[in-house]
């Protein structure tokens, strides 16, 4: 029986191509590098009951990191947060007033 990888499977979802070995290697180091979760994202999914439903863990985890986030942090450096909502809050509106009306 074969081990089955997931690099290959993601390289084929992500880019549409099948991979070369090389391209494999490459993407499992980096995922390995990005692996490792932040401690305090840890001691949240701790805090968490044992019961905890899956979807709550992966949830409340996500939530946690968006501290290591590069995106949000580009966002709050150039002060884009507050002027590119603008349009989405339009798109809403009109969403909302068009399903109501």
């Amino acid at each position: 029986m074969s081990k089955f990888l997931a690099g290959p499977l993601l390289w084929l979802l992500l880019t549409g191509d099948i991979p070369t070995a090389a391209q494999v290697h490459g993407l499992s180091a980096e995922l390995r590098a990005r692996a490792d979760l932040p401690a305090h994202v840890i001691k949240v999914l701790q805090a968490l009951p044992p019961t905890a439903h899956p979807m709550t863990q992966l949830t409340c985890a996500i939530m946690a990191m968006q501290t290591e986030s590069k995106f949000a942090a580009a966002y709050q450096a150039r002060g884009l947060l507050r002027t590119s909502t603008r349009p989405t809050l339009n798109l809403l509106l009109r969403l909302r007033l068009r399903a109501s009306g």
